[in-house]
């Protein structure tokens, strides 16, 4: 039996990245994880043994430190698209470069109510990602917040749902919720000829949860707006909201 090869990719993925700044009075600390993934015509590698149009990963590693030793990127999504026009202008056999990355938060340690100036602390669980998926044709670029956990003390009821013969949850007005949230934005347009457009970013908490605002809504609508969930008290779930904001 004769198989055709589908379209495949290969890559590296878990390159740490941090990069400190002593410029200022407050040191900055960033932290990114990195994953590359290349998309192209790879089909000889499998069929004949011909490893002649492979990047090895290794080289995409060392690749991502080199770019983030000379990057003035300060933002994830900036750092994405600098790796991925360098892997498709040296890789002419690479039709697509995906670029993950996921930003690890760390804040200031506070000492006698100021911020210590070179002493960190890792912040909360969730993360910032960016996808940056480039090709010969143009860039498209999501951002979100991965594992944003959230736990409502008041206002999440669970009341009107299907019941058969098997449900036993009593319904409720008020009780405790909690969901991991994993939140997406999609950036729009890029990658247009002859309209590069730098990207602007803000810390987190001022744009991104637009699911955190169906958090506060009144009892019988805020757990359905989040996340359904089967347990009556200490529920978790989760939940993924969507966004597609214009850029400023």
């Amino acid at each position: 039996m004769n198989g055709t090869l589908a379209e495949n990719s290969y890559g590296k993925s878990s390159v740490r990245v941090v990069k400190v700044k002593r410029d200022g009075p407050l040191h900055t600390l960033k932290e990114w994880k990195v994953e590359v993934l290349l998309f192209g015509d790879f089909e000889t590698c499998f069929t004949v043994g011909d490893n002649s149009e492979i990047l090895p990963t290794d080289t995409m590693k060392n690749t991502v430190y080199s770019r983030a030793r000379e990057s003035s990127a300060e933002c994830i999504e900036d750092f994405g698209k600098e790796l991925a026009e360098f892997f498709l202008g040296r890789n002419p056999q690479v039709g697509r470069v995906s670029i993950n990355i996921a930003s690890v938060p760390w804040e200031h340690v506070v000492s006698h109510g100021k911020p210590h100036p070179s002493t960190f602390v890792r912040g909360t669980g969730e993360s910032q990602t960016t996808t940056v998926t480039s090709s010969r044709e143009g860039v498209s670029i999501t951002s979100g917040l991965d594992n944003l956990v959230l736990l409502k003390t008041a206002n999440s009821g669970f009341e009107g749902y299907i019941h058969d013969s098997l449900t036993t949850l009593p319904e409720t007005a008020d009780r405790l919720f909690g969901t991991a949230m994993r939140h997406t934005r999609y950036w729009s347009p890029f990658g247009l000829p002859g309209r590069p457009r730098p990207l602007r970013r803000r810390r987190w908490p001022s744009w991104a949860p637009a699911g955190m605002a169906t958090s506060t809504v009144p009892p019988r609508v805020g757990a359905s707006t989040l996340a359904p969930s089967t347990a009556s008290q200490g529920a978790s779930g989760s939940s993924s909201v969507r966004s597609r904001p214009s850029m400023r």
